[in-house]
């Protein structure tokens, strides 16, 4: 505690901000790392996603994240006791803290913004078929369905077809997938 009564409250100011906002930091990065995303983490009823969305910005996030506040208040406190440190006034060593988190802030969000752009959805929609050609897998019959390998998403699928005219395609013969029947079944024609 002598520790504590030597210091001015500007630097009591400045050391909480650096305790508690980089442990905040380091705990939701740890909770990142060992749990996945935690977005919406509800505590005790304490929700723990405090974001602001700033409309539709070119970065495509969300500014005022808990990681962008704990970053803030960490980098707050940090610069402000090393402007201390550096013999520098106590208004310059505020401003230039406020100026740090905030550049603090906007580096978060430029992370986060490189990993939302980094996600993909990997689900396989059957309508991105439509207007790709394939190769007849397994006979189509005139009234049933056989199976086609088509090129969907960068992948080389296979799926039941049916003939749009209601001929019979046979194995190995080129077909244009026209249509769908729900998820699983494409609607074909010759090529």
């Amino acid at each position: 505690m002598s520790f504590l009564d030597g210091l001015r409250t500007i630097e009591l100011v400045y050391w909480a901000s650096t305790l508690i906002g980089g442990t905040l930091f380091l705990f939701r990065m740890v909770l990142l790392v060992f749990a996945g995303d935690i977005d919406g983490l509800d505590l005790d009823g304490v929700d723990g996603d405090f974001d602001a969305d700033f409309g539709d910005s070119d970065l495509g996030f969300k500014l005022l994240s808990l990681q962008a506040i704990t970053a803030f208040f960490m980098m707050f406190g940090l610069s402000g006791l090393a402007f201390l440190s550096a013999n520098i006034s106590d208004v310059l060593s505020g401003f230039g803290s406020v100026l740090i988190g905030a550049f603090s802030v906007w580096v978060v969000g430029l992370i986060l913004a490189f990993f939302i752009r980094m996600q993909a959805d990997g689900t396989l929609r059957s309508i991105n078929a439509v207007g790709q050609t394939g190769t007849v897998y397994l006979r189509i019959p005139p009234d049933g369905t056989g199976q086609i390998q088509v090129t969907i998403q960068g992948g080389l699928k296979i799926y039941d077809a049916k003939s749009a005219t209601n001929e019979e395609i046979v194995t190995g013969e080129s077909v244009q997938v026209i249509d769908t029947i729900g998820e699983s079944v494409l609607v074909v024609e010759k090529t």
